[in-house]
């Protein structure tokens, strides 16, 4: 715990000292983290190396970058969910290191086996108490989307709406995960993932919600923030400080409430890259068409350039793939 406070503490990059204490204190003793520390649950020290790997994955420093390879493979080895978080490494087409990590990974997994009787063939045993674990626990309570939609009503016990939900979980977290790489800002990437890392499993118990503590940390370092960010700051509050006072207002709402922002904000995103690639190919249309025209009205690259169609909103310019395009077409026609 003292170590999660100091790097939380160290990380956070503006605010005055006591600015980070409060917030390194906040974190450590929130909600989830209490609900962890009651349960004995080994997730503390998977967040501890998760939140390594985070903040450090893609840092400068090469023994930073190492330590934060190596801490995925143990937070992996410790509760295996956290190797979704290797799809960060591939965002940054960091491959060498995606491979190092599994290296990393499959050596941390499986030597410890060699200190107990038995050796390898305990692995079949851990797998068989896996399934006993997930068939015993049911997805209509925690953090999954069907357990956040029973609290609001939704009907608990059904079958066919368990399924349903857990169709609909699948479809999302594949949709945020593919989309998540068109995000500039690091933190609502890691957002992606970690959101996916909490609700995708079919059991998924209140602390995971620590999970999402490495994305907190990342939005709060962020210098710059748009109007739409707060109410991710007001999920975020909600969830961190939920000490059951309101059966209304709870964790249950922020994961409804952040699904909900991240899903139509990379919507967004996938339908305005789509546009700019119909507008792109209208421009280059458009400037074989005036490059057509070109001997009986002679005009310059620049003013055909400037005759594309743009769209509104939009301060793109034409492609240099595109300018060449209709250089190309005006020699021909010069020929």
């Amino acid at each position: 715990m003292v170590l999660l406070y100091e790097i939380v503490r160290n990380y956070i990059k503006d605010g005055k000292g006591i600015i980070k204490v409060l917030i390194s204190t906040a974190i450590v003793v929130s909600q989830p983290m209490l609900y962890s520390i009651e349960r004995g649950n080994t997730i503390i020290m998977t967040l501890l190396f998760v939140l390594i790997f985070i903040l450090y994955y893609d840092s400068d420093n090469k023994i930073l970058k190492e330590l934060a390879l190596i801490s995925l493979a143990i937070a992996a080895s410790l509760k295996m969910t956290p190797a979704l978080l290797g799809v960060l490494l591939l965002y940054n087409k960091q491959w060498k290191e995606a491979v190092r990590t599994v290296i990393y990974g499959v050596v941390i997994f499986l030597l410890p086996f060699l200190f107990f009787k038995g050796g390898f063939d305990n692995i079949a045993l851990m797998i068989r108490n896996m399934k006993s674990n997930l068939e015993y626990y049911t997805s209509e309570s925690g953090c999954t989307l069907y357990a956040s939609l029973i609290n609001y009503g939704f009907g608990a016990g059904n079958k066919v709406n368990s399924i349903i939900c857990d169709v609909l979980t699948k479809i999302l977290s594949i949709f945020l995960l593919a989309t998540a790489i068109f995000y500039e800002k690091k933190w609502k990437k890691v957002l992606c993932a970690c959101v996916v890392l909490v609700v995708l499993p079919s059991h998924s118990g209140y602390y995971c919600i620590l999970y999402l503590i490495p994305a907190i940390l990342l939005f709060l370092n962020e210098k710059k923030h748009e109007f739409k960010d707060y109410l991710y700051l007001l999920a975020f509050l909600i969830i961190m400080c939920d000490y059951g006072a309101s059966a209304a207002i709870n964790y249950h709402l922020s994961i409804l409430m952040i699904l909900l922002l991240i899903v139509v904000e990379s919507s967004d995103i996938c339908i305005g890259r789509l546009n700019d690639k119909f507008i792109e190919k209208d421009r280059i249309i458009e400037a074989s068409k005036l490059a057509e025209v070109g001997e009986s009205s002679p005009v310059s690259q620049n003013d055909i350039v400037d005759r594309i169609p743009v769209s509104h909103g939009s301060s793109e310019e034409l492609s240099p793939a595109s300018q060449n395009d209709v250089i190309d077409i005006r020699r021909k026609d010069d020929d």
